[in-house]
């Protein structure tokens, strides 16, 4: 939806579906507007409970990201007021209304000041020409440009139009005028300092699809990621190393499975003690977190709000807590006390894809430079590993131009998958099935070689096919027997590894041990989108899923 002021009124257009919806409706223009694509939490996806809102008396208009948590206290404020939609977003609106009395700026801290849980929302009134941006608990980035500003929860969609932008923290206000930004903060005016967001400009496709061309730029992104490990600012400027005795490492999603990975590489080079867990379930478990615990969150977008909330815990406790993201100046990278970007250019594709390339390589690093620190691995060796990092572009770029996972997503598209690995694979298979799932809607899951017979092996018929994530040579045998138990069961099975075997095998390059699973994932990633593509379905923008998570 999409709201522009026209002479004393504002007008509001909305549509269900596709921005391309919206942009065929006909409208005037105007030099303040706000608007907002909906990803739903309260109420349905339609046309009525689509952003933006107004308030009772047509004088405010809001946009919002977050959940309202105080619903019945604010109703019982607006008890008289009729509510249009069932959002409890519509409640800001008709706040605003109410605590006007003069000043639009005075309103909205008001209304901020009422309300509990996740309220970052944006609001313009027929009082004056301004956009009026509140944050609390959710991302906003306001770009400064010549003669105008602009706001965004996600500095991908200001790269294009300004150079530099300023970050809002919670509980900031910024007042956005046709040539002026003020910031205030519980009222009084503050300065804030902007960041350059040029890194995020995106690349042009290089096919069809935004998660293609992702897929394709993972070679570069890999070798952007390693330049800005290596660069002054990143792993040098980490001092902490000798302090800890273990690591906990977590995220969400995608970003999980890049968490399993660090484990491997910090207890295999490192030789320390590391954990994991899922960001939203740290709360959950009594982790013995604690001073000398090193908490590494990881997430794409710094703005993932289960991740945030477990980097906050994990500080509550006394770990020193490292960030790893892709966004400078995002929220995760303002709390923790250390912060590692990837750097590795903007990612529009809601299935994260070269992201998860840079997060891997990049615990790779963070591990070897701790070890190296340390005394685990002489100079001379993290020379070694650093090195083996550096060459992996070459692979990955072989991985990305192979056509094997799209010849086999053609024999099985039609089939339920499930996805084996073992030990270091285990990740990759994990990757394998929330890709398949995320695009094409297919269920699909994840196993370690050895849990197969304890259960689900039950699930195995002529309509199944398996993939086998194998990069470490030793458990070739066990591979290949469980290949054969599958067969025997009509499964159709296919090994994506670099060695030979008896059975069916998507060949990967070799490359380092601990280095090959990034390999695997991408073939992995080719193969869902490949599946989605034969189904006719759209990779960019997958039902129900938003490319930034910012509520609970």
């Amino acid at each position: 939806g999409l709201c522009y002021k026209k002479q004393s009124s504002l007008v509001v257009k909305k549509v269900a579906g596709r921005v391309s919806g919206l942009k065929a409706l006909p409208m005037e223009n105007s030099t303040v507007a706000i608007g907002h694509t909906r990803w739903a939490t309260h109420g349905k996806p339609s046309a009525e409970n689509s952003h933006p809102h107004l308030s009772y008396d047509g004088n405010f208009a809001i946009v919002h990201n977050g959940i309202v948590e105080n619903l019945g206290e604010v109703k019982s404020i607006l008890k008289s007021v009729p509510l249009k939609s069932r959002t409890d977003s519509e409640l800001i609106a008709h706040l605003l209304a109410h605590f006007y009395a003069g000043s639009v700026r005075e309103a909205v801290e008001r209304t901020a000041e009422t309300l509990k849980g996740t309220f970052t929302f944006l609001a313009m009134s027929v009082y004056d020409d301004n956009v009026y941006a509140y944050r609390k608990n959710a991302g906003l980035i306001v770009g400064l440009g010549d003669g105008f500003g602009v706001v965004a929860s996600d500095v991908t969609a200001l790269s294009s139009l300004v150079e530099n932008a300023v970050v809002l923290s919670d509980d900031d206000l910024a007042v956005i005028g046709k040539d002026s930004v003020e910031f205030f903060r519980f009222g009084r005016r503050v300065e804030k300092t902007s960041v350059p967001v040029s890194l995020y400009k995106t690349s042009p496709l290089s096919a069809d699809t935004y998660m293609q061309s992702e897929i394709d730029e993972i070679p570069s992104a890999i070798n952007a990621t390693v330049t800005s490990l290596l660069s002054p600012e990143g792993l040098p400027a980490f001092t902490e190393s000798s302090r800890f005795d273990n690591v906990f490492i977590s995220g969400c999603g995608t970003a999980y499975h890049a968490s399993i990975y660090g484990k491997t590489v910090f207890e295999k080079i490192a030789k320390i003690k590391t954990c994991v867990e899922v960001a939203s379930e740290i709360k959950n478990h009594s982790l013995h977190l604690a001073p000398s615990t090193l908490a590494v969150f990881v997430s794409q977008s710094g703005e993932t709000r289960d991740t945030i909330s477990a980097l906050r815990y994990a500080k509550s406790l006394g770990a020193y807590t490292v960030c790893l993201t892709n966004i400078r100046g995002s929220s995760l990278s303002v709390e923790a006390d250390f912060s590692l970007y990837l750097d590795c250019g903007a990612e529009i594709a809601v299935a994260a894809t070269k992201t998860l390339a840079s997060q891997m390589i990049a615990l790779y690093l963070f591990a070897s430079y701790v070890a190296k620190e340390n005394g685990v691995v002489s100079k001379a060796d993290f020379a070694s590993l650093v090195s083996d990092a550096k060459k992996l572009e070459i692979a990955a770029r072989k991985a990305v131009c192979s056509g094997l996972a799209e010849a086999a997503a053609k024999e099985t598209y039609d089939k339920k998958v499930l996805f084996l690995g073992s030990g270091q694979d285990y990740p990759s298979a994990l990757e394998g099935a929330l890709k398949l799932k995320e695009i094409t809607y297919k269920s699909a899951e994840a196993y370690r070689l050895g849990e197969l017979k304890h259960g689900p092996i039950a699930l195995v018929d002529d309509d199944t096919f398996c993939i086998v994530a194998l990069t470490d040579k030793s458990l070739v045998p066990r591979a290949e027997i469980t290949l054969s138990e599958l067969e025997t069961r009509g499964a159709k099975t296919i090994a994506v590894t670099p060695f030979p075997l008896s059975h069916s095998v998507l060949k990967t390059d070799e490359a380092p041990l601990l280095l090959s699973p990034i390999l695997t994932v991408i073939h992995l990633q080719k193969y869902a989108l490949a599946v989605c593509l034969r189904l006719r379905l759209d990779p960019d923008k997958p039902r129900n899923l938003a490319k930034s998570v910012t509520v609970l």
